[in-house]
């Protein structure tokens, strides 16, 4: 009898290599309709801009695109979509800004030549304290 247990954990590394090798970014989440109607206010501050109030950072993310080439194929990327798409994830996670936003071409990203890809910060703005007000 063929046991196939001894495979799975030779299956799993093959899976996270091919991604690895890949590497894989994942796209636009699906968004609800107040994330959609948050999306348009969302502000993105490039990589050296200066926030002015307090935040937090919710997590780095970032995005790829490679859907810039003629006829559907996967050679070049197109930075409006995958800033686009930095904004929707940045959004899901309840973000109120991006900041340290940079963009630029990247080699082998999501099985593409030379996809865009955008990084950045994702951010809360943190509220005033009642102390901190105070002493203003």
């Amino acid at each position: 009898m063929n046991d196939a247990r001894p495979m799975l954990p030779m299956l799993g590394a093959l899976a996270i290599g091919a991604c690895a090798l890949s590497a894989c970014i994942s796209g636009a989440p699906s968004l609800t309709g107040s994330q959609l109607d948050k999306l348009s206010s969302l502000t993105v501050y490039p990589l050296g801009q200066t926030v002015t109030k307090p935040y937090k950072v919710l997590a780095d993310i970032s995005a790829a695109d490679c859907s810039g080439s003629p006829r559907g194929g996967r050679v070049t990327g197109n930075v409006d979509s995958a800033m686009d798409t930095l904004k929707r994830k940045a959004v899901a996670i309840n973000a109120d800004s991006i900041i340290d936003v940079s963009c630029g071409t990247a080699p082998m990203v999501n099985n593409c030549w030379a996809a865009q890809k955008c990084t950045g910060r994702a951010i809360s703005f943190a509220e005033a304290s009642p102390a901190a007000s105070i002493n203003k």
